[in-house]
């Protein structure tokens, strides 16, 4: 006994030595399956890993489970512990449970993205629930954010003046400022936001979105199959019945049925049902593979479950033909990957240093490239399997000096749990940010001045938002995205409008992917494109590392597609992330968000239902061009002699295209007539139609050489289009001061010129074939018949007269804009009063 160890101290270290030792028991237990994994995957096998939804939960609000503990504690309820697998080796530390639960939830929003192995799955009926408790999540944020919105109404009201705030007043500040933090850290906000990263990471996915080489993840049951595991998921409801009561299904959902698992018991039975008949065909096909000299191993698909009552079920159920229980060979515990020599990596957490002292004994396991979970090497000093082996080598035998043994596990365990609540990451993970708190103490000290505590609330209340907001935005990008491969393929709608040109210099495999839909012609083609496993590649890129590059393809594919709201939301949620993109956490990145601002002007412009809509287009696009000239510049601008001086052609031609599109609103809208006219004088009383057409020839005219092609084919034609536009309007007012006839005849030879130039290889390029997008064709149409009837053929009459009316048709049918129809029809009735004046 060492002098620092006093009687008291070896008596209870000796007591609590059984339940030290039944605890280690049962971690090792969970660390021999999982270390038995790796060695199947070793050996040529795959494992494949489904979470419960109990495991997801505690990933996205690893916080809900200390707060229920602490609520019932208050209430004084019989404890029913936290979750059994936070607490083995520390079941009296609340708050080393706590970060456990932080770390875990870490490792499983981290690990596919750090060890190149296939997501966590999602397995049917589970997905469902999973995606009715997260919509139930994005219902709840909304409805906090919306009430702390009217808290700080009411409370900046009151510090708007310098009176002395009561006793209630400074309570109600007080709870604004807990709200707050709750809202940004520990509240449905908070989860909302753990759940985009989740998704984003792209680290649980349903097993039915996944394919591997075109085949399915997982087999796929027919109908005799069908009865088979609906005999194995009655089986599994009998028992949870049993042994729980049922309660019902969590969650909400749009559309979603919910009859036929309408309790939780209900969802486990057919989830269980389902692991069991998967594992059933991954014998079978071993069987079939096997030889008389080796039969190879199986597939594996094992269920990550906190639930207790699931594993002892699980626990007591042989599987036929073998004396392996259910619970054995199929079932995990969320804590089994703690067994991993790379799991504090994988966690972003430090390696405790304690087990430095623990040298490993076994030998080292090579990796296998070939399958899709690889063994790791055995490294002394990285290991909690073999720190728990070296301090329990022998659980069911009685050790032979019981007093040491029971010292060093009594100290082994503190250490665990010492490093686990002092570790830098769970304060970062599991607090609330220092700065915050201080700002919190301040309010609530009540030595700040009314103004000074508005200005406290006020940054709070930013930080509130700016979470709120990018959580939000992504959430519903993020269920828009799996959607894209689902978009009814209507003909014709491929594309309706000219697209933005991205400038993807410092990403060109993003840039790349873009070409390949814009080149592919047909949405159906697109969606072939669309390759999940290059999409995955991006995510990963050394110069993103985020999701932006993927938000931003998908964005491009959905304009394409004519689903102009969807491109909205998906180039805002490309925003957000290079807005809230932390610099010291990479480096390395080029994301600045400037090109996502502007896909966000162009796709609100073509989103409009009126007029002030369009001032969200501005307001994107003043964004756009603030960040692309904040450092890092790219190349092209750092090579000119003043790079602050640059004015993108992009930016120019869409400030112009918004200009455009409220002077439509006034002359095609559903305004009353007097209002119109009030709107047109105040257009035109500082900017001439003939002002705007001018400035579209300017725009051209500064447009460098020394623009991508794509930048400069995409400005050319959509200025010529919009130049057109204005010449055509003028037209419509008998507007002759603003007739420029001949620019107009440049500007209809320019549109030419660019179809010619994007002629789709392999397609005769005529003029009864043309990649002009609705839009361009239509204004082409109508213009070259009013000011040059040669380019476009209108010495054929009937022939050309019947195609603008088949163009004009489906440019109103696809409604872009609320006005479409309207101005659709008065362009040709202006071509056919044309006409029949020269035929006159």
């Amino acid at each position: 006994m060492s002098e620092s160890t006093s009687p008291l101290d070896q008596r209870e270290a000796t007591r609590e030595l059984p339940r030290l030792r039944a605890e280690a028991g049962k971690l090792k237990a969970q660390f021999e399956r999982r270390h038995d994994d790796r060695e199947r995957a070793r050996d040529g096998g795959t494992v494949f890993y489904a979470l419960d939804n109990d495991v997801i939960t505690n990933t996205t609000a690893p916080w809900k489970v200390h707060q229920k503990a602490l609520a019932r504690a208050l209430m004084r309820k019989p404890r029913r512990r936290i979750r059994h697998y936070l607490q083995y080796l520390i079941w009296d530390d609340l708050a080393a449970q706590r970060a456990l639960g932080y770390i875990l939830a870490e490792y499983y929003l981290r690990r596919p993205a750090n060890s190149r192995s296939i997501p966590f799955l999602l397995i049917e009926p589970g997905d469902r629930e999973t995606r009715s408790l997260w919509y139930e999540v994005s219902l709840l944020a909304r409805q906090a954010e919306s009430s702390i919105e009217d808290e700080y109404a009411e409370v900046d009201e009151l510090l708007r003046s310098d009176r002395m705030m009561t006793g209630l007043e400074k309570g109600q500040i007080e709870a604004l400022v807990t709200h707050l933090l709750e809202c940004v850290h520990e509240g449905p906000v908070a989860e909302l936001q753990r759940i985009v990263s989740l998704q984003e990471s792209r680290s649980v996915l349903p097993a039915e979105r996944i394919v591997v080489g075109n085949q399915p993840l997982l087999p796929v049951p027919d109908a005799e199959d069908k009865q088979e595991i609906a005999r194995l998921q009655k089986m599994w409801a009998d028992l949870l019945h049993r042994h729980r009561v049922p309660k019902q299904r969590g969650g909400v959902g749009e559309g979603d049925e919910g009859d036929e698992w309408p309790t939780n018991n209900d969802i486990d039975a057919a989830v269980l049902a389902r692991i069991q008949w998967i594992n059933e065909q991954f014998e079978l096909e071993a069987l079939a593979l096997a030889t008389e000299d080796k039969k190879p191993p199986a597939k594996r698909l094992c269920f990550i479950t906190g639930d207790r009552t699931i594993e002892q079920i699980a626990a007591k159920l042989v599987l036929k033909k073998t004396s392996d229980t259910f619970e054995e060979r199929y079932l995990r515990n969320p804590v089994c990957f703690l067994a991993d020599v790379d799991f504090f990596e994988i966690a972003n957490v430090e390696t405790p240093q304690f087990l430095a002292r623990f040298p490993a004994s076994a030998p080292p396991v090579e990796n296998n490239p070939q399958s899709l979970e690889s063994g790791a090497r055995q490294t002394p000093g990285r290991s909690l399997r073999h720190w728990l082996m070296m301090l329990f080598p022998e659980i069911e035998n009685e050790p032979v000096a019981q007093d040491k043994v029971a010292m060093a596990a009594k100290e082994a365990r503190l250490e665990w749990a010492k490093y686990l609540c002092s570790t830098a990451s769970v304060s970062r993970l599991g607090q609330i940010d220092r700065n915050y708190q201080e700002q919190a103490r301040r309010i609530a000290g009540g030595k700040l001045s009314n103004q000074q505590m508005r200005a406290q609330l006020q940054e709070l209340r930013r930080e509130m938002q700016k979470v709120s907001e990018s959580a939000m935005t992504r959430f519903s990008a993020v269920g828009l995205l799996a959607g894209f491969w689902s978009i009814e393929r209507v003909a014709d709608r491929w594309p309706s409008r000219v697209m933005p040109a991205v400038k993807f210099n410092s990403l060109p495999e993003a840039k790349a992917l873009i070409d390949r839909l814009r080149k592919a012609g047909s949405l159906a083609k697109a969606q072939t494109v669309l390759d999940r496993d290059e999409l995955d590649k991006l995510d990963h890129h050394p110069r993103d590392g985020t999701v932006y590059s993927r938000y931003m393809v998908f964005a491009m594919a959905f304009a394409l597609a004519g689903e102009w709201r969807s491109a909205y939301t998906v180039a805002s949620a490309a925003f957000s992330v290079a807005k809230t993109l932390d610099p010291k956490e990479r480096p390395n990145t080029t994301v600045k968000g400037d090109e996502a601002a502007y896909l966000c002007a162009v796709f609100r412009l073509l989103s409009a239902t009126r007029t002030e809509d369009l001032d969200d287009s501005e307001q994107w696009l003043d964004i756009a061009r603030e960040r692309q000239l904040t450092k890092p510049l790219r190349p092209s601008l750092q090579a000119l002699p003043d790079p602050m001086a640059y004015r993108d052609p992009r930016f120019e031609a869409e400030a112009l295209t918004i200009w455009i599109a409220r002077l439509h609103f006034d002359e095609f809208g559903q305004r009353p007539r007097s209002e119109q006219r009030g709107l047109r004088e105040h257009f035109i009383g500082y900017r001439s139609l003939r002002d705007f057409c001018e400035r579209h020839l300017d725009v051209l005219r500064g447009m460098s050489e020394d623009e991508p092609l794509e930048v400069r084919h995409a400005v050319r034609q959509q200025v010529a289009t919009g130049f057109l536009q204005l010449q055509l309007l003028a037209r419509l007012r008998n507007d002759e001061k603003s007739a420029m006839p001949e620019q107009a005849a440049r500007m209809i030879e320019l549109l030419q010129q660019c179809d010619s130039e994007y002629a789709t290889t392999g397609i005769e390029h005529d003029r009864r074939h043309t990649n002009m997008p609705t839009i361009v064709r239509l204004v082409f149409l109508c213009a070259s018949a009013l000011f040059l009837p040669e380019a476009a053929g209108w010495d054929s009459l009937e022939q050309r007269l019947h195609e603008l009316k088949q163009v004009a048709s489906r440019f109103a049918e696809a409604g872009v804009m609320p006005y479409d129809a309207a101005r659709a029809e008065r362009w040709v009735r202006l071509v056919e009063d044309e006409l029949i004046r020269r035929a006159g």
